[in-house]
């Protein structure tokens, strides 16, 4: 979306236009199985793979106070590709335009940043625990585990996370990968999925509406008859 906006005041300008959304007419691609796993959980099941349905949801309910579901980003500044930042980030927040240089001043923070966010919303979560985490990007599964492992020491769960893989793998390199990886502590399901946009070899696992069916099958299996 950044990308078209190479001046700071156009795309304020832009956005301060009522009725601006880049996604009213379709869903943004890494929201979207996100979206279709929330109205599958949601009983919505014949919905998964509507688009009117998915982009319903994306505008009015995804990531929304109040609401039923949170959005929380491992590296909380957009990218405009996988290599850069971008101009306008780079420039107002002082940041590196290269990745793997915004990584090394941001990660370490942020990761503990977001284990102390999760392990506080399950201490106070009694009356509405924390059901379901869905983390995807096949390159930040380190990332996700090691997050996951420390909340697991804050709320003082003894061991390491223990986790299954998904069923139909993918063959890469002659050798099967699972599309996605979960796991389940306090009663919460972790999900480590693809990217949304997988390409090339891992394309068939990429975390789409087939993979979005098979979380809300495992979500359904632990907890029939509980609405998100």
């Amino acid at each position: 979306m950044l990308g078209q906006f190479h001046d700071l005041k156009q795309l304020c300008e832009k956005l301060e236009k009522p009725l601006y959304n880049p996604q009213n007419d379709k869903p943004q691609c890494t929201w979207r199985p996100l979206c279709s796993v929330m109205l599958g959980i949601g009983g919505k099941l014949d919905k998964m793979d509507d688009v009117q349905a998915i982009i319903d949801y994306q505008i009015n309910k995804l990531g929304r106070i109040p609401g039923d579901s949170l959005l929380a980003e491992l590296l909380p500044v957009p990218k405009m590709s996988s290599a850069c930042v971008g101009p306008i980030p780079s420039r107002v927040l002082g940041i590196p335009d290269d990745i793997d240089k915004y990584r090394q001043i941001v990660l370490r923070d942020r990761k503990r940043l977001l284990a102390y966010m999760l392990a506080k919303r399950f201490a106070l979560g009694q009356d509405s625990p924390p059901r379901l985490i869905v983390g995807y990007g096949k390159g930040s599964w380190s990332d996700f585990e090691a997050i996951f492992q420390e909340v697991r020491q804050m709320l003082k769960e003894d061991g390491l996370m223990k986790y299954n893989d998904g069923p139909d793998p993918g063959m890469v390199h002659d050798r099967p990968l699972p599309p996605f990886r979960w796991a389940k502590m306090k009663g919460c399901l972790f999900m480590l999925t693809y990217h949304p946009t997988a390409r090339h070899e891992f394309e068939s696992m990429r975390f789409g509406t087939p993979v979005a069916k098979e979380i809300v099958n495992i979500y359904n299996e632990h907890f029939k008859g509980v609405t998100p």
